[in-house]
This record gives C-alpha cells, structure tokens and sequence, in this order.
C-alpha cells in the first residue's frame, strides 16, 4: 500500500511539471497587443486632444502591433459612448507576429467645451478589452452653416414690382 502512494505523489508531481511547462510555452506562444499613440498626445496615459478651435479638427494615429508569437485577432474597435464630436475608423483584423495596424481617431468640437471617450479595443490577447481614455477641449463659438458676405445688402428705396441690380 505505501508504494501506490508513492507513486501517485510522483505521477502528481509529474503532471504538475508537465502542466507547468505547458502552460509556459502556451504564455510564449501568445498573440501580445501593443498600442501606441504620440507622447504629444499623451502616451501612454491617455489620448489628449488639448484644445481644438471649432470649425477644424485634429487627428491622432493609434497604432496597435502584435509584438507576441502567434496571430492576435483584433475582434473590434469602437468609441465607448456615441458622439458627434468624436469618430474613428479601426476595423477588425487579424494581425500576424510583427505585423502593425493603424487607425485614426479625429475630434472636430462644435463649439466651446469639454469632452470625454474611451477608444475600446476587443482582442484575444487581453482578457479584457484595452479602454483607452481620450479627453478634448473645443474653443470658439459654433460654426454656423450658412455665410453671407458681405452680411447686409442695401438697395435704397425699391418700388414694388421693379428689379434693382446691386
């Protein structure tokens, strides 16, 4: 009776060593996300726009890498909340080792302000999604949608009925 549990504590042990090694070559062989962005923009805290004058817009290139040693499958790209202030244009891709992927995030402000987002990014290297901050700041007044230059026209005095050509 004593050798089975002798055994047993080895053939546990063993396993334990197998199960260690492979879950060590499983954690070497893994996709590995990187996201990167100007430090101009606040890398790698946040993505900072500053201030924006309305009527313009500034844009930030995010740029996500699979520095790992298998193919690292970017599922979605999104914007946390929906805004009229804010866009991106990522796309879902698969990535395959050293292979880079660019995406641009564009803040246009319609007037004076302050605005928050979070660039979400669903990947199967994290356990969770990558939430990115992004903070703006919009100056100036909102731009209206129609000009006129000059903003008056004086025509006199018009009798009903005629033409007057200014």
């Amino acid at each position: 009776m004593f050798r089975p549990t002798v055994l047993t504590a080895a053939a546990v042990a063993v396993a334990l060593l197998v199960s260690g090694c492979i879950d060590q070559n499983l954690r070497r062989n893994r996709p590995d996300l990187v996201v990167t962005w100007a430090e101009a923009y606040g890398y790698p805290d946040a993505i900072a726009f500053g201030t924006v004058s309305t009527g313009t817009f500034d844009e930030v290139a995010v740029v996500i890498s699979n520095a790992g040693k298998s193919p690292l499958d970017v599922y979605d790209i999104t914007l946390a909340d929906e805004s009229e202030v804010l866009t991106e244009d990522g796309e879902a891709v698969i990535l395959e080792v050293d292979e880079i992927s660019e995406l641009t995030v564009r803040f246009t402000p319609t007037g004076n302000g302050e605005w928050s987002n979070t660039l979400v990014i669903t990947n199967d290297a994290t356990e969770e999604a990558i939430e990115i901050p992004i903070t703006m700041t919009g100056d100036g007044d909102p731009v209206p949608d129609i000009y006129a230059d000059p903003p008056a026209v004086d025509f006199g005095q018009v009798q009903i009925f005629s033409d007057v050509v200014q």
